[in-house]
């Protein structure tokens, strides 16, 4: 997530700029899926690394085996890049001047994140705890490309209402 920052947070304004011109929207676009891209390979490569020396690394400076802990080291690097990339999305949606469309979706996803943990992690410890958390960033980042795609829709729409 941090990683992810460096390269999207300096470029708010120069994509905000980018989304005002309405010739420009199909490069808003691009860097969207750039970005999401780049999340993606950042993703893979920080699980790739946990996969590798990233354990016994962790081992050895903690001074604990964490070799039985690799799958869940590994889930919570996927759900570090699905946050990541709510996190893009959301400010996207925020250039896009729509913030106040997405309180229904963290409601929603507060509602889930009260109820679902408490079962896994009853059911399954700290398995439950990783798997409820990457659950509920994984609804949470669906919901937010859904309400992405809608705004954009409402967005071309009003611009031009009568499909000319």
């Amino acid at each position: 997530m941090l990683s992810i920052g460096f390269v999207y947070k300096p470029q708010l304004l120069r994509l905000s700029s980018i989304w005002a011109n309405p010739r420009k929207r199909r490069r808003f676009d691009l860097i969207i899926i750039a970005v999401m891209a780049l999340i993606v390979a950042i993703t893979g490569v920080c699980a790739a690394f946990m996969a590798g020396p990233g354990i016994p690394l962790m081992s050895f400076m903690y001074g604990l085996n964490f070799e039985r802990y690799r799958t869940l080291a590994l889930l919570m690097v996927v759900a570090g890049g699905v946050t990541a990339a709510i996190d893009f999305i959301y400010a996207i949606i925020t250039v896009l001047r729509h913030a106040g469309d997405v309180t229904k979706i963290y409601l929603v996803c507060f509602a889930v994140s009260v109820v679902l943990p408490v079962i896994l992690i009853n059911l399954l410890g700290l398995t439950g705890a990783v798997v409820s958390y990457l659950t509920i960033m994984s609804l949470l980042l669906v919901l937010l490309i859904i309400e992405y795609a809608h705004i954009r829709q409402r967005i071309e729409r009003d611009r031009n209402p009568y499909g000319a």
